[in-house]
């Protein structure tokens, strides 16, 4: 069997499988475990190597906090009801802060840009 990925944008691994013969527009590579295990990896020269690491988001009470946020991340605070906000990012470098105001239960998605894998953290206020 051939260990395969297949790579989209900034080198990141988008699907990974084995197969028999190798697919169309795939990488040939060598990982141990399951083909899953690749998808948060990225292609660099030839190798395949961890994607950068998340941002860190830390959480006091209601106050939620992400450290140095690259340009263009999305912020999505998803409460248990309602609506689903999205904040995004315009300028490299920036702490958010913010507050999560009512009582319940979110779920904070912080998407930076490719390659640095995303996160999610469960707040309850």
């Amino acid at each position: 069997m051939i260990d395969y990925v297949i790579i989209g944008d900034q080198d990141v691994v988008i699907e990974a499988g084995r197969s028999a013969s190798l697919p169309a527009g795939a990488v040939a590579v060598s990982f141990t475990g399951k083909p899953s295990e690749a998808l948060d990896k990225m292609l660099s020269e030839g190798v395949l190597v961890d994607r950068p690491a998340t941002l860190s988001v830390t959480v006091n009470g209601n106050e939620v906090t992400v450290v140095d946020c690259p340009a263009g991340t999305e912020i999505v605070v998803d409460p248990e009801w309602g609506l689903a906000q999205t904040f995004t990012i315009s300028t490299g470098g920036t702490t958010e802060t913010f507050q999560l105001i009512d009582a319940g239960f979110y779920e904070v998605h912080v998407r930076p840009p490719l390659p640095t894998l995303p996160s999610s953290v469960e707040v309850q206020v």
